[in-house]
């Protein structure tokens, strides 16, 4: 028997799922929480196997509730059931911990399959979203070249700003060593601002480049980690 706890703040939500699922002999329907405070509440007192949560919801929602319930009640596992299709309310669920994400547009018996799936510990993707998902595989390979450009466009940078250095300090010498007429110096000083002008411009560009590589980087890796999550749990 899989005892179930359905989280939602809408009383209609409550209906349907139960509607769907009272028909099911291995599934029993233990409690109802319409917000995320009940449902830790809950699962603490009923003790479910598997909870379907909602993200949206007063007091806390589904995201802070999931996290909780999965540190502290780690033998209740977590389905969200969302209108949410969006990627970081996805990603944010996987942190969390969830055991799979079905939008309520998923019909009855995919649900019912998912609870079952979840409640074995293989995570579950809604039909509706496998697709989206798995097409995204294509587009990281173009992110990475992406990255890569930008990797190489900083190091230029980091070059150039080495040369001018460099420079700048074989003119301050020479002018030290040859005490230039006055006019040569006015060149040389005229020269020396020019370059230092461009070298803090490109020192600029250089930071602007770092941190955008960076993040870059945490993005591609976040998405390449979310989809081989999702690939892999799919193909179990």
């Amino acid at each position: 028997m899989i005892r179930i706890l359905i989280v939602d703040d809408q009383k209609t939500i409550h209906k349907t799922l139960e509607s769907y699922l009272e028909t099911e002999p291995e599934i029993e329907i233990v409690g109802f929480a319409c917000n995320g405070q009940e449902a830790i509440q809950q699962v603490e007192e009923l003790k479910p196997d598997l909870a379907l949560m909602d993200i949206e919801m007063p007091i806390i929602n589904g995201l802070e509730a999931t996290k909780i319930i999965c540190e502290s009640f780690v033998s209740t596992k977590v389905l969200m059931f969302t209108n949410f299709d969006d990627e970081q309310n996805f990603q944010s669920a996987l942190q969390m911990g969830v055991k799979g994400y079905l939008l309520k547009t998923t019909p009855a018996r995919e649900i019912i399959s998912a609870i079952r799936y979840a409640h074995m510990g293989y995570f579950q993707l809604g039909p509706d979203l496998i697709e989206k998902y798995i097409s995204k595989i294509p587009r990281l390979k173009t992110e990475l070249s992406e990255i890569g450009q930008l990797k190489n466009m900083l190091e230029a940078q980091v070059e150039t700003v080495e040369k001018l250095k460099k420079e700048i300090k074989i003119i301050s010498d020479k002018d030290k060593e040859e005490r230039f007429s006055m006019a040569q110096n006015t060149n040389t000083q005229i020269k020396l601002d020019i370059i230092s002008q461009q070298m803090r411009k490109l020192q600029k560009q250089t930071i602007f480049l770092y941190k955008l590589l960076i993040v870059s980087i945490c993005l591609i890796v976040l998405a390449i980690a979310g989809t081989i999550h999702i690939y892999t749990q799919i193909l179990q």
